[in-house]
């Protein structure tokens, strides 16, 4: 069994950032396509926490309605009350938190009350957005084509306060779940964000329309991630590489620098600037470097990519755009699938039977 959920790790925005090859003087398309066959496409169901929520914020929460919400969801509640939530801070240390207390109901029904106001600004925010599960539901059957061992999905809304800027996967018991903080996707036009000094940074990825591919993004992040010790920068580029690559894939009718917080200048800007990054990390020895803090700025997120020898206006997460690069030019050569790509793992042959070079 294998249970990676992310509910406290705000790295988020690796999985974020997932970039396509858009029409362009600089671009081409992707050298992958995925068909879809219309027959395979499925309702992926969503889970009814969010609406339960909502209306036990106006009619509060009795013992009985507490007791079924912990049975009809299961782990994702527990890790949703006691994970994100924090509700263990009203228990004594070492409790289990794999089960209910009664001497929680209280404090959850203040919560409950004290959100109201939100819950009723979500209702509204997502009762007027377009839905984005069709899109969701077509790139998961595209996914399940390239990748076919992927399983079926569910999908979750929950809510976090405002603390969770992460998407959310759980893998356990080969049942994928797919969740997202809802109300941290209400576009630019909560005022919340400002009041709440949410990072300027994440104003780049709260449109409702991004959930689906952060969702696939983050899913591909976490079936295939390694431990962090000892692992080079090449590694990290070509891993995100393959999910920056594969969600271009699965959604081959969205700019997904739309979707994930480049503008067209900047896209432009990081091919217009590629031989010169790939020049600097071979001056500074660091793509086989195992030492995370010597890299870590080309895959942190930010508003730029900051640093000596790293031109001024640089984007963020250059790191990433270098390995989908170095990818693209590898299933070129190579003229692999994207399940081939994915049963590679070893970095240096992938940049090796690339040829990449971008220096002119």
């Amino acid at each position: 069994m294998q249970t990676k959920h992310i509910f406290r790790n705000c790295w988020l925005w690796g999985a974020l950032s997932v970039a396509c090859f858009v029409q362009s003087c600089t671009q081409t398309g992707s050298p992958v396509a995925v068909t879809l066959d219309p027959d395979k496409v499925k309702e992926i169901p969503q889970r009814a926490l969010l609406q339960e929520l909502s209306a036990y914020a106006e009619s509060g929460l009795s013992d009985a309605d507490f007791q079924h919400m912990s049975e009809d969801y299961g782990s994702f509640f527990y890790n949703w009350f006691y994970g994100i939530m924090d509700f263990q801070r009203y228990l004594p240390p070492g409790t289990p938190t794999d089960r209910i207390y009664p001497q929680l109901i209280q404090p959850f029904n203040y919560w409950l009350e004290v959100n109201k106001p939100v819950f009723k600004a979500l209702q509204s925010h997502y009762g007027r957005s377009e839905d984005f599960k069709p899109q969701l539901n077509e790139a998961w059957a595209r996914l399940q084509t390239a990748l076919p061992k992927t399983p079926d999905a569910e999908l979750w809304a929950y809510f976090s306060q405002f603390s969770n800027y992460n998407t959310y996967v759980d893998t356990a018991d080969g049942q994928v779940q797919l969740g997202y903080s809802a109300e941290m996707f209400m576009d630019d036009t909560c005022a919340l964000y400002d009041l709440l000094e949410v990072p300027q940074f994440f104003k780049r990825f709260n449109h409702t329309d991004q959930i689906p591919a952060l969702l696939v993004a983050h899913y591909l992040h976490y079936i295939h991630s390694e431990p962090q010790q000892g692992r080079r920068m090449i590694d990290e580029a070509i891993h995100w590489g393959k999910v920056w690559t594969t969600v271009e894939a699965v959604f081959p009718d969205k700019p997904v620098y739309q979707l994930f917080g480049y503008t067209q200048d900047e896209w432009d800007y990081m091919h217009s600037d590629e031989g010169q990054i790939w020049r600097y990390y071979l001056d500074q020895q660091l793509l086989y470097s195992t030492e995370f803090n010597a890299y870590k700025r080309f895959f942190a997120f930010g508003t730029k990519t900051f640093g000596a020898g790293i031109p001024n206006d640089c984007p963020p997460q250059i790191g990433y755009f270098s390995g989908y690069r170095m990818v693209q030019a590898y299933l070129k050569q190579t003229n692999s699938s994207l399940e081939d790509l994915w049963k590679q793992s070893d970095a240096v042959r992938i940049l090796q039977a690339s040829g990449y070079n971008p220096i002119k």
